[in-house]
């Protein structure tokens, strides 16, 4: 009996039902969609409904669907929520990622429950204390390196989940205040104001001016596509792409992409394999570069390095095309011979004073880039390509196609022609037909390509033959009564599919969600353990914690927390980190950032290389 191989997910965002679908299209093995409410972006909220409908879809392939209500609770919400889960549970959702710990204290169907990386998931302690209390997998927390996944995957059996792709948020996830304390809008409620990507001043402990008015918190754009067997070699099994915000074409070319890359390390490493079914045609050649992109970062993966964050600009930057050569009063030459943008292309550079602005190209002759605007196009600029055109108008013309391979025969029994099909997963459908059973003239080799040409047109069914035989003589037969058989057999196989893998996963969440009391690591909770309704107090209490501060959304101690912790330091990015820099002999005290209106006491934690974010008053 050979070993049970490690199944590997490719997880994409669904910003909504077409999006979804798209992305199972794409080769996704999952989907994390948001529900009407709780989902922690208010502006990717799909009905009950929809998200039904995406399950059904994802289904057929043995894909799954996961629903995000991944954000804080209060109590008057806490009923709607329950009964939420209920109506997301009626329509096969396959888990649930949640935020608040409250909702393991609620009477809920046996649905499978994900701990999102907002439960800030960073060490050993806490991911096993999630699945002690029941929890299938956990959502690992972005900063963590190669070494610390593998220490975790030693420590605990769960199911570990890691983001590979877009966008990074600078705070500790779940830690971050800074919205909340500036504009009222709280992240661990879905509402970031985003103010990591706002200008800030930065100042030594001197006063000295470090960097003015730069994206100092703003990173880089995360892109594992080249780690995916690193990560699985240290125990990750779900690789999530970011993005619940961004349209279908971005959707459509990150999944491709990383279907491509999952494929080939499982080609070699034959020990994995797929967490879902079917042969994709993507119908355009991927290319992460030319999609909505802020440069690139493995960010912590091998641990601290440089180069993680954008002070220059905190948008788009796209494809780097060249370095600006010579300046005219309507156009400019980039050195070089690589790609050149065509007519319509969006361009973005770096000003003098290394601000990003744009433009659109009214025309290319050669090297010579005529836009609708000169402004700030200086010699030495860096140009980007951020808004490509024809590879958007691929996007949306292509047709992605995923397909199941399964076999067919045909056969006859007394009166009757039967077309039997089946699936890789053991699934079997016949349908038959009366028939005279005519014999025909034809030789064997014409009647059986006669009849495979008809049965194997399996046209737009998620369906393709790997093998048809047909184990008749020759006779007479109609390419209508052939068609029918075919359309028949296969609508049945479709349903049959999607019935069948629904009530497994239903069969495992059965067995999976068991409710278990183990004890919390610490005996105190501060405001950053994110209580802010009756029910998560009860689920702490009943795990050993003694002391349980409310949460900074409910009148929890703001004064005295940061506004975010995080380990993108600015000590060590501009040179001043005393472990790295043998001249900095002094302790590393407090530096200070300033906006236009606020001031920012930032203090530097270096057993830890964390950095700590305070509002100064």
């Amino acid at each position: 009996m050979g070993l049970t191989k490690r199944r590997l997910e490719l997880l994409a965002p669904a910003r909504d039902l077409q999006t979804g679908i798209s992305a199972i299209d794409c080769g996704a093995d999952a989907v994390y969609i948001g529900p009407e409410r709780f989902g922690a972006r208010a502006a990717a909220g799909n009905s009950v409904e929809d998200i039904g409908k995406l399950c059904q879809y994802a289904h057929l392939y043995g894909a799954k669907v996961y629903a995000t209500i991944n954000t804080l609770l209060y109590d008057n919400e806490l009923e709607t929520v329950r009964s939420l889960i209920y109506r997301l549970y009626e329509v096969h959702i396959d888990a649930i990622i949640i935020q608040d710990a409250g909702i393991l204290e609620m009477e809920l169907p046996p649905v499978t429950i994900h701990a999102s990386t907002q439960f800030h998931n960073y060490s050993v302690e806490k991911v096993r204390f999630l699945a002690d209390n029941g929890i299938s997998r956990v959502v690992l927390a972005r900063e963590l390196s190669l070494e610390q996944i593998q220490k975790i995957h030693e420590a605990t059996p769960v199911e570990l989940e890691c983001f590979i792709h877009g966008a990074l948020c600078v705070s500790l996830s779940g830690q971050c205040y800074m919205s909340y304390a500036l504009t009222g809008r709280s992240a661990n409620r879905g509402e970031c104001a985003q103010s990591c990507r706002s200008y800030y001043s930065l100042f030594d402990e001197n006063g000295a001016m470090v960097a003015k008015s730069k994206h100092i918190l703003s990173l880089h754009d995360l892109n594992l596509s080249h780690r995916l067997g690193d990560l699985a070699q240290v125990g990750v099994t779900s690789f999530k792409i970011e993005g619940r915000m961004k349209d279908v074409n971005y959707v459509r070319n990150t999944v491709t992409a990383y279907h491509k890359e999952l494929n080939a390390f499982i080609s070699e490493n034959p020990q994995y394999c797929r967490a879902s079914e079917g042969v994709v045609d993507p119908g355009f050649d991927s290319d992460l570069q030319r999609s909505f992109n802020r440069g690139f970062t493995s960010y912590f993966i091998d641990g601290r390095q440089h180069d993680i964050f954008t002070p220059d600009s905190s948008r788009s930057l796209g494809e780097y095309l060249g370095l600006v050569r010579t300046v005219s009063h309507n156009h400019f030459t980039i050195e070089g011979e690589g790609a050149m943008p065509v007519n319509g292309d969006g361009i973005s550079f770096l000003t003098v004073g290394n601000r990003q602005s744009g433009t659109r190209i009214n025309r290319v002759e050669g090297r010579r880039i005529y836009p609708l605007s000169m402004t700030g196009i200086e010699p030495g600029a860096k140009v980007f390509r951020n808004a490509d055109r024809l590879f958007q108008k691929q996007l949306e013309s292509a047709k992605p196609k995923r397909r199941i391979n399964i076999t067919g025969s045909l056969s006859r029994s007394d009166e009757k022609l039967i077309f039997n099909v089946n699936d890789s997963l053991g699934n079997s459908c016949s349908v038959s037909r009366d028939s005279q059973f005519i014999a025909s003239s034809q030789s064997s080799e014409d009647f059986e390509r006669f009849v495979l040409g008809q049965l194997s047109k399996s046209g737009d069914t998620p369906f393709m033959f790997s093998h048809l035989e047909v184990l008749i003589d020759p006779m007479v037969l109609k390419s209508a009564d052939l068609n029918q058989l075919r359309r028949e057999a296969l609508s049945e196989l479709e349903q049959l599919r999607i019935k069948v893998l629904s009530e497994q996963n239903v069969n495992k969440n059965n067995a999976a969600n068991s409710r278990t009391i183990a004890d919390y690591p610490s005996s105190v909770l501060d405001a950053r353990g994110n209580v802010t309704n009756e029910l998560a107090k009860q689920f702490y209490l009943k795990r050993g914690v003694e002391i349980i501060e409310k949460g900074v959304e409910v009148g929890g101690a703001s004064d005295t927390l940061p506004l975010m912790t995080t380990r993108h330091c600015l000590r060590f990015e501009y040179g001043a980190c005393p472990k790295e820099n043998k001249k900095v002999t002094i302790p590393p005290r407090s530096w200070h950032m300033t906006d236009q209106i606020n001031k920012y006491r930032l203090e530097f934690y270096c057993r830890d290389c964390m950095m700590a974010i305070y509002k100064t008053e």
